[in-house]
């Protein structure tokens, strides 16, 4: 593909990914009109590993993923974007039929975002946008799903409830014309967030499942020390920006007793590390009594 009508840029933000970003870019690089890999300030071999590959990679200091996401988007000159986790890899022709269903929405006055669909959560997961445990919990007993088929100008589509980071592909123009992923959400939510922001500006989120992906899930922000309390503030970050007060002083509840019940289940099994690896989700709670409008309370480095 080249730059210009119907071309596709690839942005994909790394961080200690050499395990995975290989495959990453083998899987895209043959649809992608140019590709820009944005890397947070690894310190394995992330970056010789994409240089290797022919890849654009930009480095810096780790400022966050939407705020990187945000960065490699200024860099590219084509139509559409597509954000791609590293540890994520498209299946053959996943580009390209995302590109056939946002132009075909276009031609019918639709502006969309859109993801493919995850070949290990065929359910839809991913796509759940949930508040507090119980309320999952309640969901997926019902077993409500948080994909609705859809058929839209003829085509077989899912309607979701928010859209995933790992694998997200829209107009350049509507990303830029969002603000793009808010910064202060500095891991986790970022997805979710600008989801709602699209929503609400009409832009119609759609899964397509005939465009397919893999996912090794949190290949390197598993390893992350306080990966638990960023995913705790991210949360109550993103309820403070959508809900009401009352609504975050629940999710706050909600996260101290869920934390609680995880920590002594750990206890039980006997593993102390994980015990007290997920006990820094209570560090999260800090954020309710904060004036700080940031998800993490770190400058550069995670």
């Amino acid at each position: 593909m080249e730059n210009g009508a119907g071309s596709v840029g690839v942005v994909v933000v790394t961080h200690n990914s050499e395990a995975t970003i290989g495959a990453c870019l083998s899987a895209v690089v043959a649809e992608a009109a140019d590709i820009v890999v944005v890397d947070t300030a690894s310190t394995d071999h992330t970056v010789d590993l994409v240089r290797q590959h022919g890849v654009r990679v930009i480095t810096g200091e780790n400022h966050g993923f939407g705020s990187a996401c945000n960065r490699g988007a200024g860099l590219l000159e084509t139509e559409f974007l597509f954000f791609l986790n590293p540890d994520a890899v498209v299946h053959r022709g996943t580009p390209s039929r995302l590109l056939e269903v946002a132009i075909e929405a276009r031609a019918n006055r639709m502006e969309t975002a859109l993801s493919p669909l995850f070949d290990d959560d065929l359910d839809g997961e991913c796509f759940r946008l949930w508040h507090y445990s119980a309320e999952r919990a309640i969901a997926k007993l019902m077993r409500r799903s948080p994909i609705d088929p859809v058929s839209l100008f003829g085509t077989s589509l899912f309607r979701p409830q928010r859209l995933s980071g790992a694998a997200l592909f829209l107009e350049r123009e509507v990303f830029s014309r969002s603000g793009g992923f808010d910064e202060r959400f500095f891991l986790y939510w970022e997805d979710a967030d600008l989801s709602v922001r699209l929503a609400r500006a009409g832009v119609e989120l759609l899964v397509v499942p005939d465009a397919m992906a893999g996912h090794v899930r949190a290949a390197s922000t598993g390893r992350l020390p306080d990966i638990d309390e960023i995913r705790g503030r991210s949360s109550l970050m993103f309820v403070r920006k959508h809900r009401s007060r009352a609504q975050l002083w629940i999710a706050g509840l909600d996260l101290a007793l869920v934390t609680l019940v995880g920590c002594l289940v750990l206890c039980v099994r006997g593993d102390l590390r994980a015990a007290r690896r997920r006990a820094r989700r209570w560090r999260a709670l800090a954020y309710l009594f904060s004036s700080d409008q940031n998800a993490t309370g770190r400058e550069t480095k995670r």
